[in-house]
């Protein structure tokens, strides 16, 4: 029996995990982040880097709310 290949199925089962729950943090609706964390983990199980692009999609649409939000405090904050 080839070791390498009776670990391939545990290990990217444990990716698919990590890559749902990284993708479920950006969202702060439990119920949504449910269905997130699901949709991700099945995606990621079939096609990995549509669920990692996703993730990387989420992370920088976040990043630019942030910044836009910060923007938006600073603009306030000199009109006043």
């Amino acid at each position: 029996m080839n070791l390498n290949a009776t670990l391939v199925g545990p290990i990217l089962f444990l990716i698919a995990i990590v890559v749902a729950y990284l993708n479920c943090r950006f969202y702060t609706n439990p119920g949504k982040k449910v269905v997130v964390f699901i949709g991700t983990f099945f995606l990621s199980a079939a096609f990995f880097p549509f669920a990692i692009a996703l993730y990387l999609i989420n992370r920088y649409r976040l990043k630019d709310y942030s910044e836009m939000a910060e923007a938006l405090k600073s603009q306030e904050s000199k009109s006043q």
